[in-house]
């Protein structure tokens, strides 16, 4: 699990962590998934950062 928060960006396993520790890493303050959320084979994506898409997809994603 890749999750990006700001500029920063942080990566989890998932088997590490509880239900209650995932749940806080997708959903944001309203209680809702945050926006953009990918599934990307075994890798969830959480947020947005240049670096990780450009990683992930191999091209520019700044807008």
């Amino acid at each position: 699990m890749i999750v990006a928060k700001g500029k920063q960006h942080e990566e989890h396993t998932l088997a590490r962590l509880s239900a209650d520790q995932r749940a806080a890493l997708v959903l944001g303050p309203s209680g809702k998934l945050r926006a953009p959320t990918l599934l990307i084979g075994d890798t969830v994506v959480v947020g947005f950062h240049p670096a990780v898409y450009e990683n992930l997809f191999g091209t520019d994603a700044r807008p």
